[in-house]
């Protein structure tokens, strides 16, 4: 009998834990719980004197609306940066920050922007910028429900990486390719990626990926 108790008593808990963390409850306290972790086992680890964050943040919108106006900032606001950024003679500037769309202008007939050439000629000549890329997960519309239409979709959103981007650098093709897995292991969910603008990717000094799972 005790032993029954103690097992209905455990699954209670269980079920219980589960049903408030569902809900939300717990999520502060975790926060909280965090912050306190990383104060605990960082105190006596001082932050690194040559590592420096340039954080765009509401104060940041606010000071440059009137010269930069909304956001979307245009590209050459970062190439300023760059610029500005490369009198301390930095050994890299690393962009937390997609630009995987080319900027548009409907008065303009101009094969790329003209800020978007700007951020490209500035990545080149600094040399030190790194800019950011990611792995996605595209998934089939209502209209590929069955297994066969799956893999058919998998395999046409599976775009490969260009060459000549892989033969530049070195990256572990996440891109699912269902052929190339024995029965049994499992492949990776991404089927498609991003990467920075055309001419951009090719001035860098190296691409990150910002968005990816272990």
């Amino acid at each position: 009998m005790t032993s029954l108790w103690s097992m209905a008593l455990a699954v209670s808990s269980v079920l219980l834990v589960n049903g408030v963390a569902a809900l939300g409850v717990l999520q502060p306290l975790e926060w909280m719980s965090y912050d306190a972790r990383v104060r605990l086992f960082n105190a006596d680890k001082p932050a690194p004197h040559d590592i420096a964050v340039v954080l765009i943040d509401e104060a940041s919108l606010q000071y440059m609306n009137r010269d930069a106006g909304r956001w979307p900032w245009p590209r050459s606001v970062h190439a300023d940066l760059l610029d500005f950024l490369a009198r301390g003679k930095p050994r890299a500037v690393v962009f937390d920050m997609l630009f995987v769309e080319n900027q548009r202008d409907v008065m303009s007939t101009a094969t790329i922007h003209a800020h978007d050439q700007r951020l490209i000629d500035t990545t080149r000549q600094t040399g030190f910028a790194y800019h950011a890329m990611q792995f996605l997960t595209e998934r089939p519309d209502d209209n590929h429900e069955t297994a066969q239409s799956q893999r058919s979709v998998n395999h046409l959103l599976a775009a490969q990486l260009p060459t000549a981007f892989t033969e530049r650098w070195s990256v572990q093709r996440h891109l699912r390719v269902e052929a190339a897995h024995p029965p049994g292991i499992t492949s990776s969910e991404y089927n498609a990626f991003e990467l920075p603008i055309d001419g951009l990717w090719q001035a860098a000094r190296g691409v990150g990926v910002v968005r990816a799972e272990p």
